[in-house]
């Protein structure tokens, strides 16, 4: 249609007069004369059947479509530009290795699929996995000694220089052994006490247990923020505890394990991934792309299994 044939120099022309709030404004960044800066947002406007200025005396003013149409033209330009950073990075060297730095939370599983995602698609790179404390994970990004960090979060994040994405949410769910789900599902408890462990200190998952089961006194024994240390803890009978249902599901299909309640406000508990801000760096970009495909991915076979 139309648009096969359109010249995109006029929606440039058109979001530097949108910008400027003024022709005469536009045509000297553009260095052309204001008769063609007119002719150009006319000709524009008449291609899309639609007014896109107010004209007055005091210059223009976009309509209610052309508010719309600015929004995604400059959306449509910081891609475009986006891109050309991206490929000129690529044309300065070749990358050869990103470093990763990985949080002992993450399910093992869905992290190993989506490396292989990327080496397939990028065989030459190599990946540096580092495992550390978040906190020094997010210094050593700041320092651009990583590239990435992928993380479990349960909180939102504002740190300088750095941007974080939410890859996918967690499935947290509340086990123990056996004998503390025979406990629970007797209902003719009084005064008992359960020991619980915890992810951190500032978590209320204890008091959501207390709502659910009113007579019973859930007291905190142990705090884990590893998810391996957590699963052996949970195993050992120490206690009952929330944790990302994908670390223990082999626990809980052999019986060693049994889901205590899956009522939880903690979904909010999610992967995400951390990078430096304003990254134009291609192999990192589409790391974090199979990265969340192999999580998503490995999330559907798991609701299907």
């Amino acid at each position: 249609m139309f648009f096969s044939n359109l010249d995109y120099g006029l929606l440039f022309i058109f979001k530097v007069c949108a910008e400027a709030d003024s022709f005469s404004k536009a045509s000297q960044i553009l260095r052309v004369k204001q008769p063609a800066i007119s002719y150009s947002i006319s000709k524009l406007e008449d291609l899309l059947n639609i007014k896109l200025f107010e004209r007055g005396n005091f210059g223009i003013h976009l309509t209610k479509a052309g508010s719309i149409l600015y929004e995604y033209v400059r959306m449509a330009d910081d891609s475009i530009s986006s891109g050309i950073s991206i490929i000129q990075e690529l044309n300065k060297k070749e990358i050869t290795e990103i470093n990763v730095g990985v949080s002992l939370n993450l399910p093992l599983l869905s992290f190993a699929e989506s490396l292989k995602k990327f080496q397939t698609k990028f065989p030459n790179v190599k990946v540096i996995i580092r495992c550390k404390n978040e906190d020094i994970m997010f210094k050593d990004l700041q320092a651009k000694k990583l590239d990435v960090v992928i993380f479990n979060s349960s909180k939102n994040m504002n740190l300088s220089g750095i941007d974080i994405k939410k890859i996918k949410n967690n499935n947290i769910v509340c086990v123990g052994i056996p004998k503390y789900q025979k406990i629970l599902n007797e209902k003719n408890y009084n005064d008992t006490i359960i020991p619980i462990i915890v992810p951190d200190s500032n978590t209320n998952l204890s008091k959501e247990l207390e709502t659910e089961h009113k007579n019973i006194k859930f007291v905190v024994k142990a705090i884990s923020n590893s998810a391996p240390v957590s699963k052996e803890l949970l195993k050992s009978g120490i206690g009952i505890g929330y944790i990302n249902e994908e670390i223990v599901r082999d626990e809980i299909e052999k019986g060693n394990l049994c889901v205590i309640s899956s009522k939880t406000t903690a979904d909010i508990y999610s992967v995400d991934v951390a990078i430096q801000k304003k990254n134009n760096n291609f192999v990192i970009n589409e790391f974090i792309k199979c990265l969340k495909g192999g999580l998503t991915e490995n999330n559907e076979k798991n609701k299907m299994q």
